[in-house]
């Protein structure tokens, strides 16, 4: 879960860096910490508003100082906070094959690796839909995300987590969740493939294949909102289910025991903070 959220972070400090372009194409980058490095080629809108598209190879740096991580060249330089992220010494990100267009809020991935002393994560073939609401092309983040959790298709090909020691996030909940019904002999490693997703008119439908000793797949439904004054997105879970197995009220108890202060877990609901 925590590789999830720091790939969401970097794709939208790479959109943010990039404010002249409105598609990055096959942006690739690795990070070591503290310092990394990445290069995408950004395509702009030739002047005055339309005309000839211009295709431009973009080298960026990386670099954490403390709680603040900054993208950054000499044309551009984007920062934000991540002190809830799992950013340390002992950090290696790496990803490739990641494209956007902003205009028709459009994501492909095609892989994203997060590695520490105790495990290893890759999430690979990534692709979202959003539809827009407006005629107009607009970077506000409260409005792309107002688009997404209106209308949006996800698919991810697979997520796959390896751990060298005491198992947290993901894999601990399905783990949890899934063992009063099915064994699990695959100690220390979690596999997800053929996820898919679609959200219309905030009702959210989701798809998964998780592999135990055998597979199971599970779909979970409900309601997803975002609250403009407190900054925040809210998931309303109705339904989870495991095969014929109803996981709902333990999916709650597990995800309690991983809260934090961006995460909040109130059932039915979870709390999303979105930053400060």
């Amino acid at each position: 879960m925590k590789a999830i959220f720091l790939m969401v972070f970097i794709v939208f400090s790479i959109i943010y860096a990039n404010q002249s372009s409105y598609k990055i194409v096959q942006s690739r980058g690795e990070f070591r910490w503290p310092y990394g490095e990445g290069k995408a080629y950004t395509l702009k809108l030739g002047p005055p508003f339309f005309g000839v598209n211009n295709l431009a190879e973009q080298d960026f740096k990386i670099e954490q100082k403390s709680n603040v991580l900054k993208v950054f060249n000499d044309r551009f330089s984007y920062s934000a906070k991540i002190k809830d992220m799992p950013i340390n010494e002992e950090t290696h990100i790496s990803w490739k094959n990641l494209n956007l267009d902003e205009e028709n809020l459009k994501l492909a991935l095609g892989h994203f690796s997060f590695e520490t002393k105790n495990s290893q994560a890759w999430i690979y073939g990534v692709n979202l839909n959003c539809r827009k609401s407006t005629t107009f092309f607009s970077r506000e983040i409260n409005q792309i995300i107002s688009d997404c959790l209106s209308f949006a298709d996800i698919s991810v090909d697979g997520i796959r987590k390896l751990s060298y020691g005491p198992t947290d996030g993901l894999e601990s909940i399905l783990n949890a969740v899934l063992s009063e019904h099915f064994s699990n002999n695959q100690e220390g490693e979690t596999k997800i493939t053929d996820m898919s997703g679609r959200v219309r008119g905030n009702q959210f439908d989701m798809y998964m294949t998780t592999h135990l000793d055998m597979s199971v797949k599970i779909n979970i439904k409900g309601q997803i909102t975002q609250d403009l004054d407190k900054n925040e997105i809210i998931v309303n879970i109705k339904k989870a289910k495991a095969g014929f197995f109803n996981i709902r009220d333990k999916l709650f108890r597990e995800f309690a025991k991983i809260q934090n202060n961006r995460i909040i877990v109130r059932s039915p609901y979870i709390y999303i903070k979105l930053g400060e």
